[in-house]
């Protein structure tokens, strides 16, 4: 079953809220009333909906892979690289080594 509503929008200000309530009694497939194993009519069954609930109980796994070390290492590299570069000793032109 569907029900719907068309209601003018709420006043500048005020609040709105949508509250429903649904009942009815349970019927067989072919409409005659459902009855339980005493033969009273069937209670009516109770639901609630839980599509939009959101229960984060535990911290979301870690996905991928740690790669702190990897990152350390090539800076530790690039870092030695440039200390090598700097500590040796440099080609003097061809002219200087004429005279």
């Amino acid at each position: 079953m569907t029900c719907s509503a068309n209601l003018a929008a709420p006043a500048v200000g005020t609040q709105h809220s949508n509250t429903v309530t649904a009942s009815g009694t349970p019927v067989l497939a072919d409409g005659t009333p459902a009855v339980g194993e005493d033969g009273l009519p069937a209670p009516a069954p109770q639901a609630t909906d839980t599509a939009y609930a959101i229960s984060v109980a535990t911290p979301l796994p870690q996905t991928g892979a740690n790669v702190t070390g990897l990152v350390g290492s090539g800076l530790g590299m690039l870092l030695l690289g440039w200390l090598l570069l700097l500590a040796s000793p440099r080609r003097r032109g061809a002219r200087s080594r004429r005279s």
